[in-house]
């Protein structure tokens, strides 16, 4: 996590260090306008003066400076978000759920997350209502279709989303065939701050947030795969008990 977050703060730091300096030269540039005005000097004092500044490549690299440490002050605000509601228990209210709007929440929120060729395949009808919280368990699904659309790795692919009563349980799939995972990995998944993708590009708090949320709800959350073979996510969910 530390890594996480030094390295948009690394960039956002040298970002305003030369920021800085491009505002110590347009400043001294400016002054030297002015004494040129005032002093009736020819056009090509100025142009020599416009040039020992590099106010062209100033012109042009300083909007990039400030949009990626806009970025990156935003990959911070990011982090820490994901820490408070990692650390929070959130919403605690609970009520009866009709179990498919909570799923297609879940698949309409991650729908920008999918690439030309990924496909979305829902395998279920009729399903019996969950007693549970809406907002935690819509994003506990988020992150394991999120997770599952990041395992096909911008490729063609195909995720699977099953559900199916089962006893006094929903069993609820979510099944890619991405790039799927070691024993090693598969060990780790669930683990806070666990990723496998490149630092800045993830905080591993997505599939234990997920974790937790199943388990806070009386279910558990397991994963098959086999890498090159796709990962499939099981969640099982107590139902209510019939009236």
């Amino acid at each position: 996590m530390a890594h996480e977050i030094n390295t948009p703060l690394g960039y956002v730091a040298s970002n305003l260090g030369t920021l800085r300096e491009y505002a110590e030269r347009l400043l001294a540039l400016a002054d030297t306008a002015e004494r040129l005005v005032s002093g009736g000097a020819s056009a090509d004092v100025w142009a020599a003066a416009r040039s020992g500044t590099d106010l062209d490549f100033i012109r042009e690299d300083l909007p990039t400076l400030v949009a990626e440490s806009n970025r990156g002050l935003g990959q911070v605000s990011d982090i820490i978000h994901a820490l408070q509601d990692f650390a929070s228990p959130g919403p605690t209210e609970t009520r009866e759920l009709p179990s498919a709007k909570i799923l297609e929440e879940a698949i309409h929120a991650t729908s920008g997350s999918r690439r030309p060729g990924q496909a979305l395949v829902r395998s279920y009808g009729a399903l019996p209502a969950l007693q549970g919280n809406p907002t935690l368990l819509v994003e506990a699904f988020k992150a394991l279709l999120d997770n599952a659309f990041r395992a096909l790795e911008g490729a063609v692919g195909t995720i699977v989303v099953r559900a199916m009563p089962r006893g006094e349980s929903l069993v609820v799939e979510v099944e890619d065939d991405g790039c799927g995972m070691d024993e090693a990995t598969r060990a780790r998944i669930f683990e806070p701050f666990f990723t496998t993708r490149p630092v800045g590009e993830g905080r591993g708090l997505g599939l234990s947030s997920a974790y937790r949320i199943v388990l806070s709800h009386g279910g558990h959350l397991e994963v098959s795969s086999s890498p090159g073979k796709g990962s499939c996510f099981r969640v099982t969910l107590p139902l209510p008990a019939p009236r």
